[in-house]
């Protein structure tokens, strides 16, 4: 009978279990058991080129990972993480605006959701009206409300409410194939001036409350970051001055319509302003940061990438703080760069206000005007930078706005009867109701 011999070597799915195993193993246990190639061969029932290829690609794929320093392990780099097991939770809220830990990152939105609730209610109007002044029935103030009989279904609830089932889809057609050649450059002129509208309208009101919020940075309540208060100052840039004093309450500060009327003069000249499309907002971390990152580039101290990555979060987080506890700097951080480091905390401290809370995700939203003295006294300090040195120094200073920017980017218009009769100038019935198709519309 002849003898059957145990196959030399492994297939190529056992090499590929090792692989997986090999590279979420501690770095100080994977030299070890390397250390010896003919011992990690005979051990995983490998030959010697097997062993030396799977090797390679174990050294490859972690020569790209972050390893921790703490244990070892390559998916990341500090026991500071969540995924660490030396990790020990903080004491304090979180400060941070975004993670790559899952629970880390649930805990900010739920944060995020908080600042919205308090935003919400902050800009509420203590003194609505007892009745509703389109059905005229009391417990409402107006007709969005769902107690409202005249309340107007938004698409998705009107075809909810008739086929539950139903699936939305977008198609994407070209305007000349739906519009005939006799009205298609009556159509593409009329949707150029709306557009053309909406957009000096937008670019108005964002120039004046960036001027607004630049002269008083001490007094922009909630209510001008909800949609109702964004309503009510675009009356202004109007030109629509009862309506303002009409609907104005004491959500208002009484210093907007003064501002007003010292800044009329130089926004009648504005007729267009292009901006170079979207701006993003910048978080708050991200202005400190980029002081941060400024600073040592002025001393002309600036570390490597990763040593001013972890000075960064440091000092955002203990400057997030409301109690001015230094914590101890982390061992990352080089000798050479630690009184820097404590001089920039120093400094943002004195431009915190005293009464500011812990900035967080909830912070943040529930009062975003709360944080803009801070980002105006950074923004001094760079235009004195500026004026000081002008383009003698090399040193690249941040620039961004107390506000987002307006967007300039093309939107999609939908192709709704009440839409094409606004862009047309097809005639209506007297209840409001289209008694006809546009002509370029019908079939």
């Amino acid at each position: 009978m002849e003898q059957q011999h145990l196959p030399l070597g492994a297939s190529k799915n056992i090499m590929q279990c090792w692989f997986l195993i090999h590279i979420n193993v501690p770095t100080a246990k994977l030299i070890e058991m390397i250390r010896d190639v003919d011992r990690f061969a005979t051990t995983h029932l490998l030959t010697r080129q097997q062993a030396m290829i799977l090797l390679t690609w174990v050294r490859k794929h972690r020569s790209g990972l972050r390893v921790c320093e703490a244990c070892g392990s390559p998916h990341h780099q500090t026991s500071r993480s969540r995924q660490c097991p030396l990790d020990v939770p903080p004491s304090h809220p979180i400060v941070a605006t975004t993670s790559s830990d899952r629970d880390m990152m649930n805990e900010i939105n739920d944060l995020q959701r908080l600042g919205d609730e308090q935003l919400r209610e902050a800009a509420r109007n203590q003194h609505p009206p007892e009745t509703c002044p389109t059905c005229g029935l009391p417990g409402h103030s107006r007709s969005s409300n769902p107690a409202c009989p005249f309340r107007a279904l938004s698409k998705k609830q009107f075809m909810a409410s008739r086929l539950p089932a139903s699936e939305d889809y977008t198609r994407i057609r070209s305007l000349d194939a739906i519009a005939r050649p006799t009205y298609r450059n009556v159509l593409i002129t009329n949707i150029r001036a709306k557009s053309d509208y909406l957009r000096r309208t937008m670019t108005r009101l964002q120039l004046f409350l960036l001027d607004y919020a630049t002269h008083h940075p001490d007094q922009v309540p909630p209510f001008l970051f909800t949609q109702n208060g964004f309503y009510l100052m675009t009356q202004l840039t109007r030109g629509h001055l009862n309506a303002f004093l009409e609907r104005s309450d004491e959500r208002v500060p009484g210093t907007m319509l003064t501002h007003w009327h010292e800044f009329n003069q130089d926004l009648i000249n504005v007729a267009t302003y292009d901006t170079p499309g979207h701006t993003t907002e910048l978080s708050m971390a991200c202005r400190i940061k980029k002081f941060v990152k400024f600073r040592f580039a002025v001393d002309g101290e600036a570390p490597p990438s990763r040593n001013l990555a972890i000075i960064k979060d440091y000092v955002y987080q203990n400057f997030a703080m409301v109690t001015r506890n230094m914590e101890p700097l982390p061992v990352e951080i080089p000798e050479r760069h630690r009184p820097l480091t404590v001089l920039v905390l120093n400094e943002l401290w004195a431009m915190k206000p005293p009464q500011l809370p812990t900035i967080t995700q909830e912070t943040l939203r529930a009062d975003p005007g709360r944080h803009l003295p801070i980002l105006r006294t950074i923004l001094d300090v760079y235009d004195h930078y500026r004026a000081t040195n002008g383009d003698e120094n090399d040193v690249e200073v941040p620039s961004f706005t107390l506000l987002p920017l307006p967007s300039s980017k093309p939107r999609f218009v939908d192709v709704t009867p009440e839409n094409v009769i606004s862009l047309t100038g097809s005639r209506q019935s007297p209840n409001n109701q289209v008694t006809r198709l546009p002509p370029f519309l019908r079939k």
